[in-house]
């Protein structure tokens, strides 16, 4: 069984995102916390279940194509 620990990955992610989005938005970035990895998906904790939707209609395509990206492997979002 391998270690996913992909926390360094999500790290490096926000920071690709934040360069892409207007001060404003990144607001819902920031309420984003890593919780936990497992095999290709990486969970993330929001305070909100309206935070969870804008993210998830926002940004949820742009976060996982920097996912993999960085990683160069399909990880899938969990929040």
């Amino acid at each position: 069984m391998g270690n996913f620990n992909y926390k360094s990955t999500w790290e490096a992610t926000l920071k690709l995102l934040k360069k892409e989005i207007d001060e404003f938005s990144s607001i819902y970035l920031d309420s984003l916390e890593y919780r936990d990895s497992k095999e290709n998906c990486l969970i993330l904790v929001v305070p909100s279940q309206f935070h969870k939707d804008q993210i998830m209609q926002k940004y949820s395509a742009k976060i996982e194509k920097h996912l993999f990206s960085i990683s160069g492997i399909h990880i899938s979002l969990q929040i």
